[in-house]
């Protein structure tokens, strides 16, 4: 940080840092209200004091990339297999690497308990949860609206030669309105909103297990509301992505009631 801080112009309004623990693997997006001028050698110094460094100068509607545009990280997990994950520069990724592979372990521990042969992943986004459960079934369906989110996801599950999974870009809510069967195993991870009034409808009426990743406790009560008149609580697991601050994400893990 301090080699950063000494590099800043007066023309950067902001700075953006993905780190990738696994593989060391920094990138910083250094943003700005005006083009990039004069000289860029602060540029050229950072990245030779940082040999895995990678820089993006990005104003509005242009980017100079210096390297890579995300970084590529290596997770071991706790089943022993080795997974890598792609964090691509202005997408969402959670602000603490260490509590994500700690998810990634929590998720692997529910699949290997319930054992499903099939998982319907909804809200994928770029499929870190995918690369690690993928291999423990027969296959995986996957649901997200975001172009970018299905491209890197493509990305991602190539790079761990994952070739069970069908990635449909599309709502989850309307996704949810052509299920008509009962879906053995069931993943949501939603926006901080919640669950869609229809994938909520679905998950409650056709979902043996759910389990469900939420980053606001709030919407995930609310939701839970309604989910408790058809499933049991099985476990719960609450998660510190952002420490130092009031926000909390939890995993809970629901059963039909028989």
């Amino acid at each position: 940080m301090p080699l950063v801080l000494a590099s800043l112009t007066p023309q950067i309004l902001s700075a953006a840092f993905l780190y990738a623990p696994g593989s060391d693997e920094l990138l910083i997006c250094f943003n700005s209200d005006r083009q990039f001028e004069g000289s860029l050698n602060w540029v050229n110094n950072l990245l030779a004091s940082i040999p895995t460094l990678s820089i993006i100068l990005r104003t509005k509607g242009k980017a100079i990339v210096f390297g890579n545009p995300h970084v590529t990280d290596k997770v071991k997990l706790s089943s022993g297999r080795t997974i890598y994950l792609r964090h691509v520069d202005n997408q969402f990724s959670n602000p603490n690497p260490y509590i994500a592979t700690q998810c990634l372990h929590w998720l692997v521990s529910k699949v290997q308990a319930f054992k499903p042969k099939s998982i319907l992943e909804l809200y994928s986004g770029d499929s870190h949860h995918t690369c690690a459960l993928a291999p423990l079934v027969g296959s995986m369906t996957c649901v997200e609206i975001q172009d970018r989110l299905v491209k890197a996801a493509a990305e991602n599950l190539g790079l761990n030669g994952i070739t069970n999974v069908n990635i449909i870009k599309a709502d989850c809510g309307m996704y949810s309105r052509v299920i008509s069967d009962v879906v053995e195993f069931v993943l949501v991870d939603p926006p901080r909103s919640g669950l869609d009034a229809c994938t909520l409808k679905m998950v409650a009426c056709k979902a043996k297990t759910i389990v469900y990743i939420s980053c606001n406790p709030v919407a995930l009560l609310a939701d839970m509301k309604v989910l408790r008149k058809t499933h049991s609580v099985i476990s719960l697991t609450v998660m510190d992505h952002f420490p130092g601050t009031d926000h909390l994400e939890v995993g809970v893990v629901l059963s039909i009631v028989n």
